[in-house]
């Protein structure tokens, strides 16, 4: 049983770590098509 919780655990962090990155990914290639190069300077590269 506690192989199956622990399972499901890790399998829901990296679920919505999944989720959040296509998030991050997705507006940020909003920011490419809209023109905006010094976004990433300004983050830090």
């Amino acid at each position: 049983m506690a192989e199956t919780a622990a399972a499901m655990i890790f399998g829901t962090t990296i679920g919505v770590f999944i989720f959040l990155a296509a998030i991050l990914f997705g507006s940020r290639a909003r920011r490419y098509s809209g023109g905006y190069t010094s976004a990433v300077e300004s983050h830090g590269g």
